[in-house]
């Protein structure tokens, strides 16, 4: 019973988006589930003719030729520790075969055996094949599945592959007894057909493309351009002290900007670092007196970290901690909250080791805290945590080739397929060597090679609340002379995440061309993503910028 709870809970996550708002694919897979899930029921009667009644009907879709599990539930799973009734232990004792369906109830035929027979005790009357009233009756899942779309387009291919990577009701397969499903797209309409392993349909439908916009659209409230500059980081905090408006921070070329949203981001005041190499920049008050400090990440030579904190005095901008070999990032709680993270650089210019809490420590130094479990191999920029409703903590990263992930401290829960996060920055070329030795110019080939080897991917996953979190996804079109990329489109999109299964709940598309980075904040009981647009496409070029904001539902 509690399997087929938890399965009906997974199912009813994809219930709760909109239809109109909902990929025809997505609608499919979210009928087939709600069929299988719902094919959960209880049996009424049986008799020593091996016919059993259950409480499964037409209203449930059932069929003749339907093959039904049955479960029996058996001793309470207890806690050791708490004494916590945890479930029941729970067997299959073997299957039906429904022959007649009415509105409310099933006939069907049982085979298998008794968990008394099992146990191997001498009871061979007819009574001891059957099932016990009350016995759970259902689909036996995850089902085990062959999967054939004709027509999809490459956007049903992936969504198809993500949603039966993700369930913990399907499993792909291709043995001989394995289920077969075959979805057919014809312009706008998808139909499927479910079949068991002895060729006998089960189940069929068809979904079609509901027309207008989609519902699930972020919309902006404004947007305003920059001054010109390349911006590579942007960050809000209660900035200034005694000012308890949000004042948003950016890196601009080799300069700490200061803006004032309420004044369409006019500029307030710069400090510039000589000499630096600036990658991130992040705001968080980690020491408790109301006014957040500027954590700002500095590279050297593509490979040392140099890092730095700012804050403001009432004067000024003011270097208060230097020399910092981490890199920093931040990751939002759902309650808002700010708490930076770091990770160390190794020499090559790659992420190494776990990933620290950082904090404030007495004598008024910013110093790492304790690791978070289970990060070793996982990429900062492109971090964070996130607490599930159903699986507590758990770590949504995206990692080598903007790939995306979530993973529990233990294993990975969930792979996304697609590429997240292309997002370039300044970063010094790496000198191509001649046979003698001495350093050349920098050539295209150079760039491809530095660019293919050494590039900082900074994508951004930010918690919205309790239940979502946006990430940015910037589709790498192609690259001119193998060194400058060009991109096709930008979108922040908004997920969810339980029960197994990844849902898209939001989005905002057609940011052009690339997306620098996004910050969510809350202000008077209202949260709003901040993007940072840019045309700075690569190293040598510094193009117009933007911010577009959006209120988020």
């Amino acid at each position: 019973m509690f399997k087929h709870l938890f399965l009906a809970l997974a199912a009813l996550v994809f219930l709760s988006a909109a239809a109109s708002a909902a990929n025809i694919t997505q609608e499919a897979f979210q009928d087939i589930e709600n069929y299988l899930t719902g094919m959960e029921g209880i049996v009424v009667d049986a008799d020593k003719e091996d016919n059993v009644l259950i409480d499964i009907g037409s209203g449930k879709k059932a069929v003749p030729g339907l093959k039904l599990t049955v479960f029996q539930e058996g001793e309470d799973i207890i806690h050791p520790v708490t004494g916590k009734v945890l479930g029941k232990k729970q067997g299959s004792t073997g299957t039906l075969t429904v022959a007649k369906v009415e509105p409310e109830f099933s006939i069907a035929s049982f085979s298998g055996s008794t968990p008394d027979n099992a146990a191997g005790k001498d009871n061979k009357t007819e009574a001891s094949k059957l099932p016990v009233k009350s016995d759970k009756v259902g689909i036996q899942l995850p089902l085990k599945v062959t999967i054939s779309f004709d027509n999809a387009t490459d956007e049903d291919t992936q969504i198809a592959k993500s949603i039966v990577s993700a369930s913990n009701i399907y499993k792909e397969s291709d043995e001989a007894g394995a289920y077969k499903l075959a979805l057919r797209r014809t312009g706008t309409v998808i139909s499927y057909t479910l079949t068991q392993p002895d060729g006998t349909v089960i189940f069929s439908g068809m979904v079609m493309q509901a027309p207008g916009p989609v519902a699930d659209g972020l919309e902006p409230l404004f947007s305003t351009s920059l001054p010109k500059g390349r911006y590579v980081s942007i960050a809000l905090g209660k900035i200034y002290r005694d000012d308890p408006k949000f004042y948003m921070a950016g890196i601009v070329d080799d300069k700490i900007v200061t803006f004032d949203p309420s004044k369409s981001y006019a500029q307030v005041e710069e400090v510039r670092i000589k000499n630096s190499q600036l990658l991130n920049l992040e705001t968080a008050d980690l020491d408790g007196d109301g006014q957040d400090e500027i954590f700002i990440t500095n590279v050297i030579n593509g490979s040392e970290a140099s890092s730095f904190v700012y804050k403001h005095d009432g004067k000024e901008l003011k270097q208060i901690q230097k020399n910092i070999p981490w890199l920093f990032r931040s990751v939002r709680g759902a309650d808002g909250s700010r708490r930076i993270i770091a990770q160390k650089l190794s020499n090559n210019g790659e992420y190494s080791g776990e990933i620290y809490y950082f904090k404030y420590a007495a004598g008024g130094k910013y110093v790492e805290d304790k690791p978070i479990k289970g990060t070793l191999g996982k990429y900062l920029f492109g971090f964070s945590v996130y607490q599930s409703e159903d699986k507590g903590e758990l770590y949504l990263n995206i990692g080598r080739g903007s790939k995306f992930s979530i993973s529990s401290f233990r294993k990975i829960e969930y792979n996304v397929p697609g590429y997240y996060g292309d997002t370039f920055h300044i970063l010094p070329i790496r000198e191509k060597k001649t046979s003698s030795g001495r350093a050349s110019a920098p050539d295209t080939d150079a760039m491809a090679e530095y660019l293919d080897k050494l590039l900082f991917v900074n994508p951004r996953i930010e918690i919205v609340d309790a239940e979502r979190f946006a990430i940015v996804q910037n589709e790498l079109y192609t690259r001119v002379f193998s060194a400058s990329p060009v991109f096709s489109e930008s979108a922040i999109l908004l997920y969810t995440y339980k029960y197994g299964i990844l849902k898209k709940v939001g989005a905002a598309t057609a940011l052009q061309p690339i997306i620098a980075d996004i910050w969510v904040y809350e202000d008077k009981g209202n949260r709003y993503l901040v993007a940072l647009t840019s045309n700075n496409t690569w190293i040598f070029q510094t193009g117009a910028s933007s911010i577009t904001v959006y209120e988020l539902p």
